[in-house]
């Protein structure tokens, strides 16, 4: 028995996943697993049978559109051939042939990589698996920067050499270089692929390396006749670029590019930078700076060595170090991904979250014998996008200053909601007695839905872990894993409403998302109008959140409300206290009239909450932000908005 977690698996030939366990040590194994996708039931089953590339051909059954019907599971002898067949038999309606072989071994065999189990192996061979109890992962981890030769402009690797490479990991951080008198540019290189040869680390860290660094780094090892291979199986290192993106994937070796993090991070919401560049990153995330130089003369600083070469060293060397802490800050939040999700940590870190709840409901559909919808074509998805779903409810704001201010909100809006009328596209229903939204749209009470069940699991398990973290202090290794783990539910849940309306989604479903977003207006609209009746000023309302005016009411009468209002709500909602201001000031437009989203507020204890001024726009320079908050301070402690 070896216990360990699934770290990469690929397909290795005919009908075979490759995996890599590692704990503390690391072993490749392998295991069987055959390949297959559905037909719709017809009379060729005889027919397909004698096909080449045909395994078996089994009559089953498989709900779609909520309904209990025939099919095909026609099992293939290579993975390849899936991609093929899909085609030659598009005419019978093939369905589940989209999913990587990989994937497909992971849901149906109900295995989680960085997840620990007890394997069960014969050799290098997976007999069975069991569950074991989880403890911490170490992962040694190290990073990485090149510098490059760029007299003609924008560095061309067939013409311009690699000239400065840094290595960082926990021990520090080393340089190679050459220079025109001293070593050469093979040397250099060999000696920093050998460096990471014998450092050996499971995740390689880079910033914006999968689209420049390694594969500039695997052409010039071309072009000088150097082996660049960085897995763990010599497979080399595999450069895919699309329209939107290049992968550099190294099997068995995580090549993390820090830049998707962060891209990732700010189109949650996460973080806000004014770029997303290293710089920008590592003050934000780790409140550090780094040494700068001009890149336009880094050539000119190489030929001109002495202390310019110096200088141009230790910027490489920091751009390593940046790399490294900005990776090592994002990693525990990956693992806990791959671990929900139940993909490898290679992939979980390129894919966005409706990917990543689109991967969560293929698991659930598996379980619950459902059959995975089909993509839409591109003109689907493009007719669905150019139709928008109405939004939500902003009420504008009263321009101007304002004193004594409670905001309330809702807790989890938009999650509530799906879980509490079991909104999803399999539970829409023409029954009577059914969940009517606003819109019309009728939801069933007896059948569970698909991101409904989704939700209630990670919500249910996001509270679990959340009691776990108070047993722990603030700054302990097991409360830094925790948080990540309750941050990752909590990203994936709030991301199912966005999955709904997404014109690409496997599920997705016009009236469900229009129906998440009508009943929240509709209690928003209902929590304005209850406020009023008790005697508040609404100053402004948005999505799910009321801003109220005290006036002459105290804020122990504001809690009383929000009490009363949680007495009429359903069960799974709930409208929060979110606090108490002294002063807010709420900006006018230029053409006239409140300007939506942009106000600033101050707390009892003189703290700010600033939202959509220049402050927190990332096409600001610091000097205007630091100006701007501090003219926006001054008037909310002075309340004198003439000064």
């Amino acid at each position: 028995m070896m216990k360990g977690f699934i770290f990469d698996l690929k397909n290795d030939g005919q009908n075979k996943i490759k995996a890599v366990i590692k704990n503390g040590t690391e072993k490749i194994v392998f295991d069987s697993f055959d390949p297959y996708f559905y037909l719709e039931e017809t009379s060729i089953a005889k027919e397909i049978e004698s096909m080449p590339e045909i395994k078996r051909v089994e009559k089953t059954e498989r709900i779609e559109d909520g309904k209990l019907r025939k099919f095909l599971k026609v099992t293939v002898r290579d993975p390849s051939s899936v991609i093929k067949l899909r085609t030659d038999l598009e005419e019978y309606g093939p369905r589940e042939a989209d999913i990587p072989y990989a994937f497909r071994y992971l849901i149906d065999r109900d295995i989680y990589p960085m997840k620990y189990y007890e394997f069960d192996l014969k050799g290098d061979k997976i007999k069975k698996e069991k569950d074991a109890p989880q403890e911490e992962m170490k992962l040694k981890t190290a990073a990485f920067d090149i510098e490059t030769y760029n007299k003609e402009g924008m560095p061309d690797a067939e013409r311009d050499p690699i000239i400065i490479m840094s290595y960082a990991n926990a021990d520090g951080c080393e340089s190679f270089y050459w220079t025109k008198n001293r070593s050469s540019e093979k040397e250099m290189l060999l000696n920093f692929l050998n460096r990471i040869k014998r450092d050996n680390p499971d995740v390689l860290i880079g910033y914006n390396s999968a689209g420049f660094d390694v594969p500039y780094i695997k052409k010039r090892c071309a072009k000088l006749d150097i082996e660049f291979d960085l897995s763990k199986d010599e497979s080399g290192v595999n450069v895919k670029r699309s329209a939107f993106s290049t992968r550099a994937d190294t099997y068995g070796r995580f090549h993390m590019d820090a830049y998707d993090g962060v891209s990732f991070l700010t189109s949650i919401g996460a973080m806000s930078i004014p770029k997303i560049d290293l710089e920008s990153a590592y003050k934000e995330l780790l409140g550090k700076t780094k040494l700068d130089v001009d890149a336009v003369m880094m050539w000119k600083m190489w030929e001109n060595g002495g202390k310019e070469l110096e200088t141009l060293v230790q910027y490489n060397k920091e751009d390593s170090i940046a790399a490294y802490e900005i990776g090592r800050e994002i990693l525990p939040l990956y693992i806990e991904l791959s671990r929900i999700v139940g993909l490898p940590i290679y992939e979980i870190s390129r894919m966005s979250t409706s990917q990543m709840v689109e991967w969560l409901l293929i698991r659930d559909a598996f379980k619950k014998n459902i059959i995975v919808p089909p993509h839409p074509t591109e003109d689907e998805a493009q007719a669905r996008m150019m139709n928008p779903i109405k939004g939500a409810f902003v009420k504008l704001p009263k321009s101007g200053l304002h004193e004594r201010i409670v905001v309330c909100d809702f807790r989890s809006l938009y999650p509530s909601l799906i879980m509490e009328y079991n909104i999803d596209k399999t539970t829409l229903t023409k029954d009577k007695d059914a969940h009517e939204s606003p819109m019309g749209h009728r939801f069933s009470k007896k059948q569970e839905g698909l991101i409904p069940h989704m939700l209630k699991e990670l919500v249910e398990y996001r509270m679990t872990v959340k009691k776990e973290m108070k047993k722990h202090k603030r700054d302990s290794k097991e409360y830094k894993i925790l948080h990540a783990r309750q941050w990752a539910l909590k990203i994936i849940a709030n991301s199912a409403y966005g999955y709904m309306g997404y014109g690409r989604a496997k599920w997705y479903s016009r009236e469900a998302a229009e129906s998440v977003t009508a009943w929240a207006r509709q209690y928003i609209h209902e929590t304005i109008d209850k406020a009023e009746k008790a005697g508040f000023d609404v100053l402004y309302a948005d999505t799910d959140s009321v801003f109220l005016k005290l006036e002459d009411k105290s804020v122990d009468d504001a809690k009383a409300f929000v009490a009363s209002v949680n007495k009429t709500l359903p069960e799974r909602m709930e409208l929060e206290f979110d606090g108490y201001y002294t002063r807010g000031i709420f900006v006018t437009k230029r053409t006239g009239g409140a300007a939506k989203k942009k106000y600033a507020l101050m707390r009892e204890d003189k703290t700010l909450q600033i939202k959509g001024f220049e402050l927190v726009r990332r096409d600001w320079a610091n000097v205007a932000k630091i100006a701007q908050e501090q003219v926006i301070k001054a008037v909310l402690e002075e309340g004198k908005p003439e000064k």
